[in-house]
């Protein structure tokens, strides 16, 4: 068996770690661990014996087998497991800066009152940026080293779905060829966002309930009890809930599930002169253009209902900016 081993210190630009020893045999040919800092995990470092080739063995390292590094701005860390699915952690919020408005924060704030445990539910309407707020969420608690990862729940198939949240073991299904490990075992003691929770099969429900009330599960088609210790954050286009006994609302507000609600933009209008502004300051550099809001742009700006809130808001400044539109709004 040939060995080698060192004492390396990792230098993540915002604080140095204490140093490390670690061991590289020829039975396994790579080593991964994560470089954090002050603000949190910001890359991964993975070391390969000079004398091995490429194996097979190096998937079992889990989700740091493959490391790319995005968006150096927010701190975003994102890996590559071996099924070839990615998933993030963020080092930073990854929101700008602008978006975290006082009543964005204050909703915050709250969350952070809430239990650790406890489950939370933000509603608003589609666009209003319920992502944005999770991912503050996120990054205020003590949960912000861990990972945070995002599942649509809607538009998807449901075996799809269900492979993305509790994985599944080889076999379970014709195209199981290999185990999965799901989003509640790569966030254990991180957050799993649920988006648009509504839109989840329903068949599916009673096992997440069953995660939300004891905090274990099993992967489909195996036998194992898993425990995650993860935090869940759901959100919703839907105002209320819709009745009935054994509707996902009533088992939700049974566990005592902490509401979020995010005012559509047209009630928040002393923000949209500075939203405007900074997507139009984003879109001008983006696109290499000199394109300034007039006074009567931004009244009518003003004015405008927004249904589409921020996203709405922000692809009509990208209208504008690479000419595609003749007025400020539809």
């Amino acid at each position: 068996m040939i060995r080698c081993a060192g004492r390396i210190a990792l230098d993540a630009g915002n604080g140095v770690s204490s140093p490390k020893n670690f061991e590289l045999t020829s039975l396994w040919p790579s080593l991964s661990f994560p470089v954090c800092s002050r603000v949190g995990r910001s890359g991964l470092l993975s070391i390969r014996h000079p004398d091995s080739s490429p194996t097979p063995m190096r998937g079992r390292l889990g989700p740091q087998g493959r490391f790319a590094r995005d968006g150096a701005r927010d701190g975003r860390t994102s890996f590559r497991t071996r099924e070839g699915r990615k998933i993030s952690a963020l080092g930073g919020t990854g929101v700008p800066t602008v978006l975290e408005t006082p009543r964005i924060l204050d909703l915050v704030g709250t969350a952070q009152r809430a239990a650790p445990g406890v489950p939370l539910l933000i509603r608003g309407e589609p666009g209003v940026g319920k992502d944005i707020l999770a991912r503050l969420i996120h990054a205020a608690t003590a949960r912000h080293p861990n990972s945070f990862i995002k599942v649509n729940c809607g538009g998807q198939p449901e075996d799809r779905v269900e492979a993305d949240l509790f994985g599944h073991e080889m076999g379970a299904c014709p195209l199981a060829l290999r185990r999965r490990l799901g989003s509640f075992e790569f966030a254990n003691h991180g957050t799993v966002y649920l988006e648009e929770i509504g839109a989840l099969p329903r068949t599916l429900v009673p096992k997440l309930l069953y995660v939300l009330r004891t905090g274990k599960f099993s992967r489909t088609g195996g036998p194992e009890i898993i425990w995650v210790g993860g935090r869940v954050i759901a959100s919703t286009v839907q105002s209320g809930p819709t009745g009935g006994d054994d509707d996902l609302w009533q088992e939700l507000h049974r566990l005592n599930v902490v509401e979020l609600r995010i005012p559509p933009l047209r009630q928040r209008r002393d923000e949209i002169p500075v939203f405007a502004s900074f997507f139009l300051e984003q879109f001008n550099r983006r696109h290499r253009q000199d394109v300034r809001l007039c006074s009567d742009a931004m009244a009518t700006f003003m004015e405008h209902s927004w249904p589409g809130n921020i996203r709405e808001l922000e692809e009509t400044v990208h209208r504008l900016v690479v000419g595609g539109a003749m007025s400020p709004v539809p």
